[in-house]
């Protein structure tokens, strides 16, 4: 009879295994609808230089991203070293090719639970905090576009107010969660102080302006960054009439959906709904679906280089330090 840790591996190996073959149905929708012989030319034509271009772009992303950690030294003492700061995103992003949903967020509770002894509720806490962070601002330029495309009170209008309004949401369910009764059974106990932990965790972070502020403002340059590395992209592929709010656009939706993973780094759906953006905002969908599709190539090439390189150094040294993968508890 399999044990409960089996058949849970197995539940796991089986998501993760249909992760992968939705991705390959995916692409090849996309290679089919989008991609015909003239935009294969332009992928073949882009230049090596380009290339490495494209790849300085992400670590620099990255790298971004990485000082957005140094802001919850105060609340849980993470003070990452440099090598830390490029390596720790760009593996993280490795392991979501790894685990499809949520596997950067399974490192990063590895990463801290090792080098910080940092609880997982607290390390699923700044997590989900970058992810809100992420999604307030999407929310702010949701309504912007709204509003400049003259899309009225749309879908998209709703979902960008939603995005906008989850601080309010959270500080509401941390006081509802306050008020609920004693739980007596034990594993919902166990749910219940894991998620009053999170929330009120998550209420700390939002209430803490500057460390907020800081974080928002790397957000912005990580968004120009993006931007940049977009507007690069579409003049290598010759696309010189997309418009930069279009890529703003584009910018921002890439954000959310590293928020909602449900393929390997959501490749395939990426690339599906940067090609509907670009319809809705009366360009051609298959400029959004390449311009895409070469991210998420640049993205790759970092992560099968560096992030590979950078996920044998952490558990070598991991291992030289006597930790093995049971005593993280």
């Amino acid at each position: 009879m399999e044990s409960a840790a089996e058949m849970s591996i197995g539940k796991k190996n089986i998501i993760n295994m249909s992760s992968y073959l939705f991705t390959i149905v995916l692409l090849i929708v996309i290679f089919k609808i989008f991609i015909r012989q003239e935009q294969l030319e332009l992928l073949v034509k882009i230049r090596l230089e380009a290339w490495v271009l494209f790849t300085l772009f992400v670590l620099i992303n990255y790298s971004l991203g990485g000082l957005q950690y140094l802001c919850m030294k105060k609340q849980y003492g993470i003070s990452l070293e440099k090598k830390d700061i490029v390596l720790l995103p760009v593996v993280m992003n490795l392991w979501n090719y790894i685990i499809p949903i949520q596997g950067s967020a399974v490192f990063f509770t590895l990463f801290l639970r090792h080098k910080y002894r940092v609880k997982v509720a607290d390390s699923f806490s700044v997590t989900i905090f970058l992810y809100l962070v992420t999604l307030v601002f999407s929310g702010i330029f949701g309504l912007v576009f709204s509003f400049y495309y003259e899309l009225g009170f749309s879908l998209f209008a709703l979902i960008s107010i939603l995005f906008l309004l989850n601080p309010l949401l959270i500080v509401v369910g941390y006081r509802i969660l306050r008020h609920v009764p004693d739980v007596r059974n034990h594993f919902f106990l166990a749910v219940f102080k894991f998620t009053e932990r999170v929330v009120g965790n998550l209420t700390s972070l939002w209430l803490d302006y500057k460390n907020t502020g800081i974080i928002f403002l790397l957000y912005i340059l990580r968004t120009i960054v993006v931007v940049f590395w977009f507007m690069l992209i579409a003049k290598e592929l010759g696309y010189h009439e997309v418009t930069f709010f279009a890529l703003l656009l584009l910018s921002l939706w890439r954000n959310v959906s590293l928020v909602l993973k449900f393929t390997p780094n959501n490749l395939g759906i990426m690339q599906i709904v940067s090609g509907t953006l670009f319809a809705l905002i009366h360009f051609q969908p298959e400029q959004g679906v390449m311009i895409s599709l070469v991210a998420s190539a640049s993205s790759l090439i970092v992560a099968v280089t560096v992030g590979l390189a950078g996920n044998f150094y952490y558990f070598h040294s991991w291992s030289r330090e006597g930790l093995s993968h049971g005593e993280i508890d």
